[in-house]
């Protein structure tokens, strides 16, 4: 036993000395040792570009840690790392600063430590560089001219780094446009709050307008101002009447506004016409010093009786202005102010009259009394009351009268007049007016259609819309006929007045002497003459609202030419000449034709006479028909009777014609229309014959249609004026009866 335990005990001491000789150190790690622990602590003062970061080793592990520091990178590109080693410190805390940063940058970041077995990284920890860029707010402008803004700005924030420039940006449109040519105005201010004149800008101009402020991280804008200049210009107003003698009148008014510069000059203009400017010629003014607020003057070197016009105006360095206001004024008068109202020339009558302005003052300024007042006119200006006189004082200070005793075409001159009890007499201005004339030619009614042979073509005047209608007709003394179709106007508010036009809807056959009616909701027309020289029983109608000739299937009257037609509930249609094989034969038929009703077509009891190429006019509840020719051939004979019958009831099939006092003269009628209760009849000698409806009496007119307009084709009527077309030069004459006298 003891053998055995000396010899464990002699292996194990040789074994030990043996180890001893070959490796004497012993090791710097424990069995197991592996890679440290760290940890990402915090982030701190974080700025634009830059911020601190924290880390610590919490383990080593069994081993030294030989490194230590921190990883970073931006979140957006992790493969692009950056790593920092941390000399300073301890492993319980160490920390680093981060420079050359983005702004605005999301970053993560890491704190690491190494051993000699490996690399221990904490966890990541995020942060975001803040904003560099400073921020500016815009202001409102401080002042506002015509050539200049003064505005500013405020810095809110001043981001990171120095502030390099403040200013304005500034361009006629919107900044916010892509690609806006820009100009800028840099601030000398080094406030927050700053501001800056905008130089050279143009009156009366928008302009767009931003602050700016600049640091290291580059340039930011506040919001977009929109500001208009100005005109520059003063402004004067609030002009007031003071008192008003028998030598001067006296105003007041206010500079309110002094516009770009200080009030230099400010004062009244006055004159006898309301055109008032000053250095123009009949304007006078007065000044009344400089500067703001309310001004008054005194106007002496005017005339009494006289109507004077005055206005305000100022003036600084850059303009005079003129105030909007004009007032007149007449200074207190002994004699009366009466003012000549302008006369007004009408339908045979001439209005005149005038107005009492003041009736005078005596020597203790006490109003006088007017005693007459009136009308004077002569062929002279300036009449006087040794002139014709009217009286028209009625203790009211307007009067009027109408004068119907001028004669027509001539030239007058007419004063009011007034007389006050002190006797002293006063005139209005000389007013002259010319009386209408008789006939007239119409500067505007050239016919330039095809010009048709007198009495071939088929005419009204549609009274209601005061338009005359022309159809057909010969072009020559052979018979060629026109399907032309024209209108005349006569209504005063059209685009058209006094003017003839085409209408592009020709009638679709070309006819002459045919029959004419319309029953206000369009023409008809039949029968006539065609291009072979022989009647028609064709009927056409155009309604006004389509404009377009229709052919009527009714079957009607056996063809003629020559007959005469009006309108009155039904259209009628009276006499014509039918062609027989024995020879023409003139008709005395009476037909109606009842527009869309079956049959359309009646035929009534004969008219008293035979006749063609008559006439037919609708008056009141009445029917006037006559006047035509008995025969046939180159120079027929004709007819000066006239009928007339009542219709005025739809049911009406009885004709009950009743013959008048004849036609005057020993011509035959030309041409006719009828104006208001009268019957106007041109004859071939250019007599105008007037028939009175009411008077049932003829009566002709002092003047004739000129030898020019006797060759007649057309008459139509306004209602009160006759147009005669076109005798020889193709023009149209109005003939004025309210003058005829």
């Amino acid at each position: 036993m003891r053998k055995e335990i000396l010899f464990l005990y002699i292996a194990l001491v040789t074994l030990f000395v043996t180890g001893c000789a070959e490796d004497p150190q012993m090791p710097g790690n424990l069995i197991g040792a592996k890679g440290p622990v760290a940890t990402t602590e915090k982030v701190e003062g974080i700025k634009a570009t830059e911020a601190t970061v924290f880390g610590k080793v919490d383990k080593e592990n069994g081993t030294r840690v030989t490194e230590r520091g921190f990883v970073w990178y931006k979140e957006s590109n992790p493969e692009e790392k950056h790593t920092q080693v941390v000399t300073e410190g301890s492993n319980e805390s160490f920390s680093f600063k981060i420079t050359s940063l983005e702004d605005s940058t999301k970053y993560m970041v890491q704190a690491y430590a190494k051993n000699s077995i490996d690399y221990g990284y904490g966890t990541p920890v995020s942060f975001t560089t803040i904003e560099g860029l400073a921020r500016v707010a815009t202001l409102e402008a401080l002042d506002i001219k015509s050539t200049y803004i003064m505005i500013g700005g405020k810095i809110t924030d001043k981001g990171e780094g120095e502030i390099q420039e403040r200013g304005i940006y500034y361009a006629k449109t919107s900044l916010a446009e892509p690609g806006v040519e820009k100009d800028s105005v840099a601030s000398v201010m080094q406030t927050d709050s700053f501001t800056c004149t905008i130089p050279d800008l143009e009156p009366l101009t928008t302009y767009y307008i931003q602050a700016y402020v600049k640091n290291n991280f580059g340039t930011s804008v506040g919001i977009e101002e929109e500001v208009k200049t100005t005109d520059g210009l003063p402004i004067v107003q609030y002009l007031t009447r003071g008192t008003v003698t028998t030598s001067y009148a006296e105003f007041s008014a206010e500079v309110t506004y002094p516009g770009d510069t200080d009030i230099t000059l400010r004062g009244f203009c006055y004159g006898l016409s309301e055109n008032l400017e000053i250095g123009a010629a009949g304007t006078d003014t007065i000044q009344c010093g400089s500067g703001m607020g309310v001004f008054t003057g005194r106007i002496t070197d005017v005339e009494q009786q006289r109507p004077y016009y005055v206005r305000a105006f100022v003036s600084n360095a850059g303009a005079l202005v003129y105030g909007t206001e004009i007032f007149s004024f007449t200074l207190l008068s002994e004699k009366p102010t009466v003012l000549t109202a302008s006369p007004v020339v009408g339908d045979g009558t001439v209005i005149v009259g005038g107005t009492v302005v003041d009736s005078g003052v005596n020597d203790e300024g006490q109003q006088l009394s007017i005693v007459e007042a009136g009308i004077v006119w002569s062929t002279n200006e300036n009449p006087t009351i040794e002139d014709t006189r009217i009286d028209l004082w009625g203790g009211y200070n307007s009067f009027t009268i109408y004068i119907t005793d001028f004669p027509p075409g001539s030239t007058y001159h007419v004063r009011a007049f007034a007389i006050n009890e002190g006797g002293f007499i006063s005139y209005g201005d000389n007013s002259e007016f010319t009386t209408g004339s008789i006939f007239s030619t119409i500067p505007t009614g050239y016919f330039s259609g095809e010009l048709q042979e007198p009495n071939s073509a088929a005419y009204l005047t549609l009274a209601e819309r005061k338009i005359g209608y022309l159809v057909g007709g010969d072009k020559n003394s052979y018979g060629d006929q026109t399907n032309q179709f024209w209108k005349f106007d006569m209504n005063p508010g059209s685009d058209y007045y006094l003017t003839w036009q085409e209408n592009t809807s020709h009638l679709p056959a070309k006819r002459s002497m045919m029959a004419i009616a319309s029953n206000k909701d369009g023409i008809h027309v039949w029968g006539g003459f065609d291009t072979h020289r022989q009647p028609s029983s064709n009927h056409y109608y155009n309604v006004f609202r389509e404009n377009d000739w229709k052919l009527s299937s009714e079957i009607g009257p056996t063809p003629m030419f020559g007959s005469f037609a009006c309108y009155q509930i039904d259209i009628i249609m009276i006499g014509g000449v039918q062609r027989t094989a024995s020879g023409d034969s003139i008709v005395s038929e009476v037909w109606k034709q009842r527009v869309m009703q079956i049959p359309g077509w009646v035929q009534e009891a004969d008219f008293p006479e035979a006749q063609y190429c008559g006439y037919a006019f609708a008056v009141g509840d009445y029917i006037y028909a006559g006047l035509g020719l008995t025969s046939t051939g180159f120079n027929p004979d004709f007819s000066n009777r006239l009928w007339s019958t009542r219709k005025a009831v739809y049911d009406s099939d009885v004709f009950n014609w009743e013959e008048q006092e004849p036609m005057p003269g020993d011509y035959a009628a030309k041409a006719g229309v009828a104006i208001g209760s009268s019957i106007y009849i041109v004859d071939s000698e250019g007599y105008i014959r007037v028939f009175d409806t009411i008077m049932k009496t003829w009566s002709t007119a002092n003047s004739r249609v000129p030898d020019t307009h006797r060759n007649i084709h057309c008459v139509f009527s306004d209602g009160k004026k006759m147009y005669i077309g076109f005798g020889t030069n193709r023009t149209t004459i109005c003939y004025d009866p309210s003058w005829d006298r």
